[in-house]
């Protein structure tokens, strides 16, 4: 396979400012496509623990308890009201260091880097979809139950 048409494509791009010269090196091409796939799984299994977070939180909103839809208002208006990123560091770094020193005697902290940022981004996206799950179900008007 020639790389003509790839080294012509990386030369046109460059002439509209961007730089994919990477591609053109074997060993850089393979670490992007790695990223890639790393990215494409980020997305569906954080995309799978949101809706589920989202449906508890919603769940909780609803609740007749009052501590419990409480909690669950006041997780997800901090939660919303932070940048991902925000929480992203204050978990990998704060909350990973506590629970890491706390697990020393046990062997070591077994949560990565990866499902530390599953668990914080499907909580950050599952407090928007619990918003949006109150608010459809709350539009429903169900006969029989005083609306």
């Amino acid at each position: 396979m020639s790389a003509a048409p790839l080294e012509a494509a990386v030369a046109a791009l460059k002439r509209a400012g961007l730089d994919y010269g990477f591609v053109l090196d074997a060993d850089d091409r393979l670490s992007f496509v790695h990223g890639m796939l790393v990215t494409v799984e980020l997305a569906l299994v954080t995309a799978c623990f949101s809706i589920v977070a989202g449906v508890l939180l919603a769940s909780m909103l609803r609740s007749p308890h009052a501590a419990l839809a409480r909690s669950a208002r006041a997780f997800i208006e901090v939660t919303r009201n932070t940048p991902t990123l925000v929480q992203l560091f204050c978990a990998f770094l704060v909350l990973n260091m506590l629970l890491s020193e706390a697990l020393r005697s046990l062997g070591g902290n077994p949560l990565t880097p990866f499902i530390w940022s599953v668990a914080v981004i499907a909580l950050h996206k599952g407090a928007f979809h619990a918003e949006a799950l109150r608010a459809g179900i709350e539009a429903v008007r169900m006969p029989g139950y005083g609306h």
